[in-house]
């Protein structure tokens, strides 16, 4: 089996490439690709930049496929599960499951939008930008997974933020996946959820697997979580 990961925001590589370190681990013959994200340019309008972004990952899709000369299992984590499922509908013969992973599909919680709100006031000011990167070796002492942001993946961060804030999390409309493509998708969720609200699951259950979990929607940063979820994914 071979799987490509799309990661959440922030989009730290190094948690990523650690499970799929795991990955290989228990599935010594499986192709596993972490796609990264772009670094975009600034002025960007939001949409275009969501647009290039799948773009971006449908191109890293291709040349996996090219490589391995296989279908991929997609594995969208959070900002992930939104372009996993624009990967689906765009690529859908290279697709051979979809596991969305507390996605981050629609408008979230009050919680989820002042995170949004206070990060995405940011972006406009480049001076800002410089005093969060030199500010990193500090705020790591108490936000330890900082230590393992790149500054590039701290600028793609705010990036991120800015275009989420403007296109998914004004979306409160409904998810409809096409009825073709309902039985590759499987989603993983728990009850309370500020990225993955109980309106987005509703609709969701109605259409594809969903399989309730204990582990949290920051589930990359720790190895007990990774595995456990890794355990379920490998039974799909």
């Amino acid at each position: 089996m071979n799987y490509f990961m799309l990661p959440g925001n922030p989009p730290a590589t190094h948690f990523y490439e650690l499970w799929r370190e795991e990955f290989l681990h228990r599935l010594p013959l499986a192709q596993v690709k972490v796609s990264p994200y772009p670094l975009l340019e600034r002025g960007l309008d939001s949409e275009s930049a969501m647009n290039l972004v799948t773009e971006y990952h449908i191109s890293n899709l291709r040349k996996f496929h090219q490589e391995t000369g296989q279908k991929a299992n997609l594995l969208g984590h959070s900002l992930g599960g939104h372009f996993a499922l624009k990967i689906l509908e765009r690529e859908s013969d290279l697709v051979d499951k979809v596991v969305l992973l507390f996605p981050f599909l629609r408008k979230p919680d009050s919680r989820g939008s002042k995170i949004l709100n206070i990060f995405g006031a940011l972006y406009p000011y480049e001076i800002l930008h410089l005093t969060l990167m030199h500010s990193k070796k500090y705020l790591s002492r108490i936000f330890t997974e900082l230590a393992h942001l790149t500054d590039e993946e701290l600028l793609k961060t705010l990036h991120l933020v800015k275009h989420e804030r403007e296109t998914i999390a004004k979306n409160d409309g409904p998810v409809v996946i096409p009825p073709e493509h309902r039985t590759k998708v499987h989603v993983f969720y728990v009850k309370v959820d500020s990225w993955c609200t109980p309106k987005v699951l509703g609709d969701l259950r109605t259409q594809v697997s969903m399989y309730e979990r204990q582990e949290p929607h920051s589930f990359i940063l720790k190895a007990e979580d990774r595995r456990s979820l890794l355990t379920k994914i490998l039974e799909l």
